[in-house]
């Protein structure tokens, strides 16, 4: 089973269809492969979505040098400013199931579903466009669905968790 193991169980996630509309229910199933009592209280899913930029400006500097002669020059230069920007845009956390301490053993497939609201814009990525002034080398909206089995332990049971890419159409 995909995901991380841990003591041999595993976790991963399966979405309805290839991609979803805003304002559309985002379904799928979570499925778990447990293979020995998993000290475990909840397994809960998310969707988050952030939007990342960045880009390089240019300033351009005026100093002093000397030329071949000694004398005074006044030079320019452009020095490049990079800028980065990274705002979560959606961040909406579910429980799917609450345990008493201990997750048994077997095999789960557990159904999810969210609501993307309607406003929300569609996943997109831009990579390396120059406009004279401002060289964006990359600006992107992308959205992931992550499911996690929290674990008590803090030893041998780590938490099993598994993501993977949510692709929103306006």
């Amino acid at each position: 089973m995909g995901g991380n193991q841990s003591n041999g169980s595993g976790i991963y996630i399966q979405l309805d269809q290839p991609f979803f509309y805003a304002g559309q229910n985002v379904t799928g199933k979570v499925h778990l492969c447990i293979l020995q009592p998993y000290p475990a209280r909840f397994l809960y899913f998310k969707i988050i979505g952030k939007e990342k930029t960045h880009w390089v400006t240019q300033r351009t500097e005026t100093y002093t040098a000397k030329d071949n002669e000694g004398k005074d020059v006044i030079r320019t230069r452009t020095i490049p400013e990079p800028h980065r920007g990274e705002t979560v845009i959606f961040n909406s956390l579910a429980p799917l199931i609450t345990m008493p301490n201990i997750f048994p053993p077997g095999q789960y497939s557990i159904p999810f579903s969210m609501n993307i609201p309607s406003y929300f814009p569609g996943t997109f990525e831009i990579d390396h466009v120059d406009d004279g002034f401002a060289h964006i080398k990359q600006v992107s909206i992308r959205y992931k669905v992550i499911a996690t089995l929290e674990s008590l332990s803090t030893g041998t049971c780590s938490s099993l968790k598994y993501k993977i890419p949510l692709k929103i159409r306006p």
